[in-house]
């Protein structure tokens, strides 16, 4: 009989996808199979919340068990630990909450349930998902100064998710669904101070918007772009990025406080989102200054003095890594007076601390002459389409401009996807933190019809492919950080920047 039963357990073997998104700040479940070892720490209002071993956790294989305390991977769990600061004002309250983003009609059962217990293997609460449905959130537990169930003594729970077989009524029709869950950290009214790797620091943010509404981070999936259509002759992978929406996200990030008490503006940066990076292979965080260039005398530049939108010049084939030959840009942030500090940049370049965050990294330099909504730029970004066989498609280097996908995905997935960027003078601009009233800014993309035209943020909010290189205008530093960067302390506003450890 046992041996019946052990067999018919194991024909409900499910395989169920979690992804981990959440509101404020959002960890993943852990469990043996965890992709990563990165601690994350959570800081708020007065209190600390420490989830360990990592983040990025892409799937669980589940199987009916007898008790939630099984071993062996086939039981979701996770576990944290919170405390009291010693320093803190006034009272402090902590909600730890599970939202339903999807779940497939089968899990739709008794069955299929949660647990969270204590430190002594107490349960605080427990449940089942049998009536649960996509935007549902179900609160699993407060602690309060209040009523002294939060102190400076460490308090440890474990959130369990699994099948319960003990009664062994487990229907096939359970078998091969999939759920989409987000734990949830919150304390009301209060901001989040997040800590940690700062690609997972932003991919946490997603709660799984669609970039339409407010402001924040919502992800975006790219199909794969085959070799015989990309800018590098090889395949460029499917990839997800995460990326800052809205007209006031909280993206700020300073490289450099300089021991000062606020950011200096040099060192003053808002986040793109956690973009796929081709040369590290893996999501890296992709900043733009907050502020346009200038030396406090000269705040716009031409492209290049020329007649060639070049912006490096080739290495060998369709690539570059060329710093020292090209467009007046280029050289300007890789080579130049900006990157090097000399002649009146001194105050204004990156210091040597923020340098070494700077990651070398390869940006894509394929063109068009049309007027192309977001998702179709940012194919033509990384494609072939260029003017004639001097330029490259691609550049390995230190800093470089932002994309006109960028801006265009700043405004939300609608915008991206239903708008032309030319016509992003209308709503789309009031969705788009990188819309900029006072200045238009060059992009780093040249036109492939034209050798003297480039793209252009105009102050309309417009963009457009036609202005001539040798014309002056705003320029606006991007590049990425290194892989290692972590976040120690800040919650992402002007006030208070996410600071680096």
């Amino acid at each position: 009989m046992e041996d019946n039963k052990k067999k018919k357990r194991l024909v409900f073997l499910i395989l169920l996808i979690i992804v981990i998104t959440g509101i404020g700040v959002t960890f993943g479940y852990f469990i043996w199979n965890s992709t990563t070892n990165t601690d994350v720490s959570l800081s708020v209002k007065g209190a600390i919340v420490e989830l360990n071993d990592g983040t990025d956790i892409k799937g669980a294989n589940l199987i009916p068990v007898d008790s939630y305390t099984n071993e062996g991977g086939n039981v979701v769990k996770k576990d944290f630990n919170v405390k009291l600061k010693k320093a803190t004002e006034g009272d402090v309250t902590v909600d730890f909450k599970l939202r339903i983003n999807s779940i497939d009609s089968g899990l739709n059962h008794s069955t299929f349930k949660y647990n969270l217990v204590n430190a002594s293997g107490t349960s605080v609460k427990s449940g089942n998902f049998s009536t649960s449905k996509a935007g549902d959130s179900i609160s699993l537990y407060t602690l309060s100064t209040e009523n002294n169930t939060l102190t400076t003594s460490i308090s440890s729970y474990i959130l369990y998710i699994y099948i319960d077989g003990a009664m062994g009524d487990n229907p096939s029709t359970m078998m091969n669904q999939s759920f989409d869950f987000s734990f949830v950290v919150d304390s009301t009214g209060s901001m989040l101070e997040r800590i940690g790797n700062a690609t997972t620091v932003i991919s946490d943010l997603d709660i799984g918007s669609d970039g339409n509404e407010g402001s924040g981070v919502y992800k975006i999936e790219h199909n794969a772009i085959l070799a015989n259509s990309s800018a590098t002759g090889k395949e460029i992978p499917a990839v997800t990025d995460y990326r800052y929406y809205g007209p006031s996200p909280d993206n700020y990030i300073c490289l450099d406080m300089e021991g000062q008490s606020t950011c200096p503006d040099r060192g003053l940066y808002r986040i793109i989102g956690s973009i796929y990076e081709e040369n590290a292979g893996q999501n890296l965080v992709k900043v733009i200054k907050a502020t346009t260039l200038t030396n406090g005398n000269t705040k716009t530049y031409a492209w290049d003095s020329g007649n060639n939108n070049i912006w490096a010049t080739i290495t060998n084939g369709t690539y570059s890594n060329n710093q020292i030959s090209g467009s007046n840009v280029m050289k300007l942030l890789n080579s130049g007076d900006w990157w090097k500090g000399t002649n009146n940049y001194l105050n204004y370049s990156l210091t040597e601390k923020s340098k070494s965050k700077v990651n070398v990294s390869r940006f894509y330099l394929g063109g068009d002459n049309s007027s192309p909504n977001t998702q179709a730029i940012y194919e033509y970004e990384r494609g072939t389409k260029k003017y004639n066989n001097d330029r490259p498609l691609y550049w390995d280097g230190y800093v470089g401009l932002m994309y006109p996908s960028d801006y265009g995905y700043a405004a939300g997935i609608t915008c991206a996807t239903e708008t032309s960027l030319d016509s992003y003078s209308s709503s789309c601009k009031l969705k788009d933190w990188l819309f900029n009233s006072s200045n238009w800014q060059w992009f780093m993309t040249p036109n492939s019809n034209n050798p003297s035209f480039v793209w252009v943020l105009y102050s309309t909010g417009s963009v457009y492919n036609n202005l001539n290189i040798n014309t002056t205008g705003g320029v606006t530093p991007v590049f990425y950080l290194s892989p290692t960067t972590s976040i120690k302390s800040g919650k992402g506003t002007y006030t208070a920047p996410y600071i680096l450890s």
